[in-house]
């Protein structure tokens, strides 16, 4: 959802090289990998610790992401 909204406001303003980003972004589904890329979000702060420990819980409470 909040790639969407950068992504409407990349079209509305333009790119300007302010990147957007998101914080502790490691719970993702696989095709927005390329949606970051392609809106220039940086994701940022990964925690590969925590996709490991909270990952669980993760899908419990969102569900299982495809890919």
């Amino acid at each position: 959802m909040i790639l969407d909204i950068f992504s409407d406001i990349e079209k509305e303003r333009g790119y300007h090289d302010q990147r957007f980003r998101i914080e502790h972004a490691q719970h993702m589904a696989q095709e927005d990998f390329q949606r970051f890329t392609r809106v220039y979000v940086i994701a940022s702060a990964m925690q590969p610790y925590h996709a490991i420990d909270d990952g669980r819980r993760a899908k419990k409470r969102l569900g299982h992401f495809p890919g």
